[in-house]
C-alpha cells in the first residue's frame, strides 16, 4: 500500500497551502460538537474512511475568499507544488481560524491537487490531509500527515512525516502552516524567506539572495522593460522589477494598486535615454513591511548608488523626500503607476491653440508665418529659447508645438 516515489513527487502538494490558512471575519459557526462525528485514530485507514464516509470532506467549508487570494473553490499553487488545489477544513478547524494562529486538536485539513491550470484543472493527483491529534507528535505541533492517490488505494506517506515537518517548520509558518494576515497579502506556497527590514539585509537580498534581475519587470513593454523616467530622482530613464509577490498582485483584473505586505520593487536608475540607457548608475529600493511606518504606507525605500559595480547605500528609511514625491497627485500607494501610464491613451494636444496662445502674446503670426525654419530640427531650438524666455510648455507640449509649425512650414 506504501509507495515511497509516489510520496516524493507530490510531497508537500498540498501540505504547504493546505497549510495556508488565511485568517478573516466569518458568520458564526454553530457549536463544534454538534457538527463533528467522532474523531478517527491517526491512521491511514482511520482518516480515509473518516473524510469519505463518516464525514465527507467535499461538504466541508474553506477560508473565505479575500481580495488576494479568491480562496474558493479551485485556485492556483506555485511551483515546486501541484498547479492547481482545491482545499476544505472541518468545522473545527472553520471555526477557530479566526481565534488564533494556532489550530486546535481535532482540526482536519484537506487538499485536493490538479495537475492543470485553474481553468481547466483536469484529474485529480492526490489527496492531502493534515490531522491534530492530541499528543502524537508535540515537538512538531502534533500534527499527523497523510498523501494519498484520489481513490485512497495508494498511500504516498502517513504519520509522523519528518520531511512534512521539516518544510513546515520554515520561517513564516505557525503551527506548522504557512499563515498570512487575512486579507493582506496573496496566497503563495513557496518561496525564500523574505528579509528583515533594515537596509544592508534587503540589499543583499535583492542582489544575492533573490536576485532582482531575475524577477519579471513592471510593466512588460516592447522595450526590454525600459521605460522614460519621470521626475529627476530617477534618471532619465528607469526598468522596473517586482518580486513575486508584487507581481501575482499587480497581474490580477481587480488590482487597484495596493501591493500587499512583503512586495519588494527595485527601480534600476539610468542616466542615457529609453534607446541607449547605457549604465546602471543607482538602484531604488521599496520594500513594503507590515507595521513599519503605516503613515507611509508601510514602505521602507533604499536608495544607492553605483560605481563599477559596487553598491553604496545613499539613504534609508520612511524617507520623507521619498514619501512627499511619491504622495503626490494621483499615486496610489506611493506608488507612480507606469502601468497605468503606459495603457493610457495618448494624450491630445491641440499644437495650434498653443501656438495662438503662447506666441502670439509677444509676436504677430506673421512673425511664424515668415520665420525662416521648415524643420524639427530648425525649430525645436526656437521654441526651447521661447520656453527660456517665459512660453508656458511642458515637454509634451513643447514637442507638438516644434512638430506642428514644422509642418505648417511646408
Amino acid at each position: 500500500m506504501h509507495n515511497k516515489p509516489f510520496a516524493l513527487a507530490v510531497l508537500g502538494t498540498s501540505l504547504l497551502l493546505a497549510a495556508l490558512v488565511l485568517l478573516g471575519d466569518r458568520s458564526p459557526m454553530p457549536p463544534v460538537g454538534a457538527q463533528e462525528p467522532d474523531l478517527p485514530p491517526p491512521t491511514a485507514a482511520g482518516v480515509w474512511d473518516y473524510i469519505t464516509t463518516q464525514n465527507p470532506y467535499t461538504a466541508w467549508g474553506t477560508w473565505p475568499a479575500d481580495r488576494w487570494t479568491d480562496f474558493e473553490g479551485v485556485f492556483e499553487s506555485a511551483m515546486p507544488y501541484s498547479t492547481t488545489v482545491r482545499l476544505f477544513v472541518n468545522a473545527i478547524a472553520l471555526d477557530a481560524a479566526h481565534v488564533d494562529s494556532t489550530l486546535p486538536a481535532g482540526s482536519m485539513l484537506v487538499l485536493e491537487s490538479y495537475g492543470g491550470p485553474v481553468d481547466a484543472p483536469g484529474d485529480m493527483a492526490s489527496i492531502s490531509v493534515m490531522f491534530k491529534v492530541p499528543g502524537y507528535d508535540p515537538a512538531n505541533g502534533d500534527w499527523f500527515w497523510l498523501q494519498t492517490s484520489p481513490d485512497g488505494a495508494d498511500v504516498a506517506f502517513e504519520g509522523r512525516e519528518p520531511l512534512c515537518s521539516g518544510c513546515h517548520s520554515q520561517p513564516g509558518h505557525v503551527d506548522r502552516m504557512l499563515r498570512y494576515a487575512f486579507g493582506d497579502e496573496p496566497a503563495v506556497t513557496s518561496g525564500l524567506p523574505l528579509p528583515v527590514a533594515e537596509a544592508s539585509t534587503v540589499l543583499d537580498y535583492v542582489l544575492n539572495v533573490d536576485p532582482y534581475t531575475t524577477w519579471a519587470t513592471w510593466p512588460e513593454n516592447e522595450t526590454n522593460g525600459f521605460l522614460a523616467g519621470v521626475g529627476e530622482a530617477h534618471g532619465e530613464t528607469v526598468r522596473i522589477t517586482v518580486h513575486e509577490r508584487a507581481q501575482r498582485a499587480a497581474a490580477r483584473d481587480s488590482f487597484d494598486g495596493e501591493f500587499p505586505n512583503g512586495s519588494l520593487i527595485v527601480m534600476e536608475n539610468y542616466a542615457g535615454i529609453v534607446d541607449e540607457p547605457g549604465d546602471l548608475v543607482a538602484l531604488a529600493i521599496m520594500y513594503k513591511v507590515d507595521g513599519f511606518d503605516p503613515a507611509g504606507g508601510d514602505w521602507l525605500w533604499i536608495t544607492t548608488d553605483i560605481d563599477e559595480g559596487e553598491h553604496t547605500i545613499g539613504a534609508a528609511g520612511a524617507l520623507e523626500g521619498c514619501l512627499r514625491c511619491h504622495g503626490r497627485g494621483d499615486n496610489v500607494d506611493f506608488l507612480l503607476r507606469y502601468d497605468a501610464l503606459q495603457a493610457a491613451p495618448a494624450r491630445a494636444i491641440d499644437a495650434e491653440a498653443l501656438v495662438n496662445q503662447e506666441c502670439a502674446l509677444c509676436h504677430p503670426m506673421t512673425t511664424v508665418d515668415t520665420a525662416p525654419y521648415t524643420t524639427v530640427e530648425e525649430w525645436g531650438p526656437v521654441i526651447d529659447r521661447q520656453i527660456g524666455y517665459g512660453a508656458n510648455l511642458d515637454d509634451e507640449e513643447r514637442d507638438a508645438v516644434v512638430e506642428y509649425l514644422a509642418n505648417r512650414s511646408q
